[in-house]
């Protein structure tokens, strides 16, 4: 059913929104991952996700909690799909969910930074929205996606949650991301429908470096319009030392498109860590306004005021006879 309806709108909208950018449909690697088989496939993916035995990096009690959370989620869906999952040990998997809730809440904020909005890009089957959905209930989240075998998945992954769902490819009418709670679910050609300024945190995992640079150029400038000032664009992967698909040097590139390093963390991917997770902010100009040194003239009347506080204050008695 999925599947279906997937292509009979990517053929609906291949004239108007998908010809004249081809590129925006393409993932340059793991083609064995691009093809939708069934339920069965999130197998695949989860044996994928867990070959790797993740440092935890967090505290045990900071973390265990979370991946209880996580993992009992995934338990559900692998009994409502009536999967066969016991063959890996899928509970790793979890781990890496509980890492990116954290790291994406890591540290306090001003209430204007708050995270409400959220747009996972790139979206694999759909773990980024187990934790953020069953944590928050006010959340507005988005999934996007281009290639059929994730995002078929990720409408299974979705769509067992206990939280209001939308899909594109079934939406008969003006598909909408409304300012309500819910997970908003559509594909990587119909960027046109991500409002600008809206979101407070657009997520990408292990996918910049898969994409072609074309893309990547283009959805650097699409996170930049959607992204409010001081939104985070949150990256994990393994930065500059494995980017198969192009050769941008991301760090340079969104240094000089509007956003500025928040986080990085000083530690060895591979061994203390897998993948190294970034925090970049779009530039708020009011931030930049707030730090830059006092004009001179703004200089001048604080040196005079500190002049005239030490003498009695002589100059604002004689200001306010005048006035």
């Amino acid at each position: 059913m999925i599947k279906e309806a997937f292509y009979n709108r990517y053929n609906l909208d291949k004239k108007k929104y998908i010809k004249k950018s081809p590129w925006l449909t393409t993932w340059e690697i793991s083609q064995h991952y691009h093809k939708y088989h069934g339920p069965e496939d999130f197998i695949q993916w989860f044996g994928w996700s867990t070959k790797h035995k993740y440092p935890h990096y967090f505290p045990q009690e900071q973390i265990t909690p979370l991946v209880d959370i996580s993992h009992l989620y995934h338990q559900k869906l692998i009994n409502r799909l009536s999967l066969k999952a016991d063959v890996i040990d899928y509970r790793e998997l979890s781990v890496y969910n509980a890492q990116d809730y954290l790291f994406q809440n890591l540290y306090p904020v001003p209430e204007r930074l708050k995270i409400n909005r959220i747009l996972d890009f790139g979206a694999g089957f759909g773990r980024q929205a187990n934790l953020w959905t069953q944590l928050r209930k006010d959340i507005v989240y988005v999934g996007m996606d281009a290639i059929e075998g994730p995002y078929c998945l990720q409408y299974l992954y979705y769509n067992h949650l206990d939280f209001p769902f939308y899909d594109y490819v079934f939406e008969k009418s003006v598909f909408l991301i409304k300012d309500e709670p819910g997970i908003y679910h559509l594909p990587t050609w119909r960027a046109d429908i991500l409002q600008k300024s809206f979101f407070d945190l657009v997520v990408c995992v292990q996918v910049l470096q898969e994409l072609n640079s074309r893309l990547v150029r283009n959805m650097i400038k699409v996170f930049y319009d959607i992204l409010k000032p001081g939104g985070v664009l949150y990256i994990r992967d393994h930065d500059q030392a494995w980017k198969p698909a192009h050769k941008i040097n991301l760090n340079e590139y969104l240094s000089k498109n509007g956003f500025v390093l928040e986080f990085r963390p000083h530690v060895m991917d591979g061994i203390e860590i897998h993948g190294i997770p970034r925090i970049w902010r779009k530039i708020d100009d009011r931030v930049l306004e707030s730090q830059r040194p006092p004009k001179f003239k703004d200089r001048f009347k604080s040196h005079v005021a500190q002049i005239d506080s030490k003498i009695g204050k002589p100059i604002s008695k004689a200001y306010h006879i005048l006035r």
